[in-house]
């Protein structure tokens, strides 16, 4: 599962962050942008897409991560997703 999350900056200028979710992990992670799947349309209007260095460690991983978290927690196609390919996975 990818997600790309598009924030607002201080400057009104959006960024973008690809995220994808580990199974061995258990959870979703910051990827680096050349490890990316998308295409310039899925990124057209949300920002520059951000490499995972210009993200961890920074006050913006918070704030994405505090999303990630409430979707996590409170979606439960994403709950079901995660809990179905954890059955699968040999």
């Amino acid at each position: 599962m990818g997600w790309l999350i598009s924030l607002p900056q201080h400057d009104s200028a959006r960024v973008a962050v690809s995220l994808g979710y580990s199974f061995g992990h258990n959870a979703f992670m910051v990827r680096h942008r050349e490890d990316n799947g998308w295409e310039p349309d899925d990124l057209a209007g949300l920002g520059e897409l951000l490499d995972r260095d210009q993200v961890i460690g920074t006050r913006l991983a918070k704030e994405l991560f505090d999303i990630v978290d409430e979707v996590w927690l409170s979606d439960p196609y994403v709950q079901d997703f995660v809990a179905l390919a954890k059955q699968e996975k040999p």
